[in-house]
């Protein structure tokens, strides 16, 4: 009945003399039973046991911290990782949309940046300005077809871009293309924009990536969530709070 106790290691300096007299007691008490042999073997055994718990034994102050903290959109709850693909989170927010009377959460947006590239450009209130990474994530929080998201992201792009320049870009045909085969969008589910660099852009939605080399079409899809007019005020008042904290 003692051996659990004997295994059952804990960091206090106190504890291998608990434990030496729990086993000495397990001892003598086998001997009593007559098992002297099994006695014998006990004690080597448990002293070993012992040696390794203490060897592995690791004080609470170098527990590992979580370098990864969780940012919480507060109007959904949705949460985001703190840093991805060694790019950090600067703030998340809420896209609402107005359905007649209604005013409905679509989906919880956060912002990921080059943090050095951010720094280095030095400018909180207009977050278009530098060339440096930049990643959008958009979760959704409610099901959305593909086509009703292009849709809605096509009536924000066609502004930005012109009409005419819009409908005869190949790299929005490509976009839009993309979302139709992409599929509905549940609850839960992620869309990514990736700019890379100012001619690159990376969008993903439902394990599907598509790489766009078009600098117009970044520019404007960007400006949607971070330009003078965007599709959410408070994620873009949480980015720059953000960006002036790094």
């Amino acid at each position: 009945p003692t051996f659990p106790s004997v295994l059952m290691l804990g960091g206090s300096p106190h504890g291998g003399f608990f434990r030496s007299v729990r086993a000495r007691s397990s001892v003598a008490s086998m001997s009593f039973l007559g098992l002297s042999s099994i006695a014998s073997s006990a004690v080597p055994a448990m002293r070993g046991v012992r040696r390794i718990g203490v060897a592995h034994a690791e004080p609470s102050c170098c527990a590992h911290k979580n370098v990864n903290k969780k940012v919480k959109e507060p109007s959904t709850g949705v949460e985001f990782d703190g840093t991805v693909e060694g790019l950090k989170c600067v703030g998340a927010g809420v896209r609402v949309k107005k359905i007649g009377p209604v005013r409905v959460k679509v989906y919880a947006v956060a912002l990921y940046v080059d943090a050095n590239g951010a720094k280095a450009a030095n400018d909180a209130e207009n977050l278009m300005t530098g060339s440096y990474e930049r990643k959008v994530v958009v979760k959704l929080v409610r099901n959305v077809k593909a086509d009703t998201f292009w849709g809605a992201l096509a009536d924000a792009l066609r502004p930005r871009m012109g009409a005419k320049a819009f409908e005869g870009s190949e790299a929005s045909k490509k976009l839009k293309d993309f979302f139709h085969e992409a599929g509905k969008l549940e609850n839960g589910s992620a869309v990514t924009l990736h700019w890379k660099k100012p001619s690159e852009l990376c969008v993903g939605a439902n394990g599907k990536k598509v790489s766009i080399a078009s600098k117009e079409l970044a520019t404007a899809l960007f400006d949607v969530y971070l330009g003078k007019d965007p599709v959410s005020p408070p994620a873009l008042k949480s980015f720059k709070e953000g960006i002036q904290k790094l």
